[in-house]
C-alpha cells in the first residue's frame, strides 16, 4: 500500500540519519523518494531494529550518493502541556526567529547523543539519550534533515546559557503564526501539536 511504502521509506531515512553521523549519505533514488515521503503530512515514525539494519546495509553499498547535513532538535513538553522554544540570538543566521532547541550531530554521535549534548550546552539541563523519542523530521531546507525528538523527562531548570531567550508556549501559539520560525521548523508544528494532543488528550480543549 502507498501509505505503508511511505512509512517504510521514512523509517529507513530516519534510521540512516540516526545511525550514520553527520556525513551520512543516501543513494540518490532513496533521497528523491524520501523528499516526497517526508514532506507528506504525518511523515514521522518510531524506529525499530529492522529499519536500522536495512539502513546500515544501504550505507555500505557503493551507490552514487547525495550528502545530507544532520541537525537534531527537541520537543521539550512540560507537565502543563507547554512546549519550550528558543530564540536565535543576534549574530547568528535567522536571528530573532523561534525554534525547537538543538544543534548539529558531530562525528561518532547518534541523534540522541548529539541532542542530549546540545540541550545541556544550550539550556543547562540533563537529558538522557534514552528519554528521547523520534517524533518527526523536516527536509524544508535543501540537503539538510532536521530530526525532532520528543522529551518529557529531564533534570534541572532550562535557561538560555548562550544568551538566547527561551519561552514556554502552548501549541496554539505555534500554529497561529504569531511566532516567526525558521523554514526547517515550520513542518514540525503539526507533529508537535499531535504529540501534545495525544499526551494530554483530556486537556486538549484548552488549546
Amino acid at each position: 500500500a502507498p501509505g505503508r511504502h511511505r512509512e517504510m521509506i521514512a523509517a529507513l531515512v530516519a534510521a540512516l540519519a540516526l545511525s550514520g553521523g553527520p556525513s551520512t549519505r543516501l543513494p540518490r533514488g532513496l533521497h528523491r523518494a524520501a523528499l516526497v515521503c517526508m514532506a507528506a503530512p504525518g511523515a514521522g515514525t518510531r524506529l525499530s531494529q529492522g529499519p536500522r539494519r536495512a539502513a546500515l546495509a544501504r550505507m555500505a553499498a557503493p551507490n552514487a550518493c547525495t550528502p545530507l547535513k544532520l541537525v537534531v532538535a527537541a520537543c521539550l513538553v512540560a507537565d502543563d502541556t507547554r512546549v519550550l522554544i528558543a530564540q536565535r540570538p543576534h549574530g547568528k543566521s535567522l536571528a530573532g526567529m523561534w525554534e525547537f532547541p538543538g544543534g548539529k550531530v558531530e562525528a561518532g554521535e547518534t541523534g540522541e547523543q548529539a541532542l542530549a549534548r546540545e540541550i545541556g550546552e544550550e539550556l543547562g539541563i540533563v537529558v538522557r539519550p534514552v528519554d528521547l523519542r523520534p517524533l518527526a523530521f523536516s527536509t524544508a531546507v535543501d540537503e539538510m534533515v532536521l530530526l525532532l525528538f520528543s522529551c518529557r523527562t529531564w533534570t534541572g531548570v532550562p535557561a538560555g546559557l548562550e544568551g538566547q531567550d527561551i519561552r514556554w508556549v502552548v501549541t496554539s501559539d505555534l500554529r497561529d503564526g504569531s511566532l516567526e520560525m525558521p523554514p526547517a521548523d515550520l513542518p514540525l508544528i503539526e507533529p508537535v501539536s499531535r504529540f501534545v494532543r495525544e499526551e494530554f488528550q483530556a486537556r486538549w480543549d484548552r488549546f
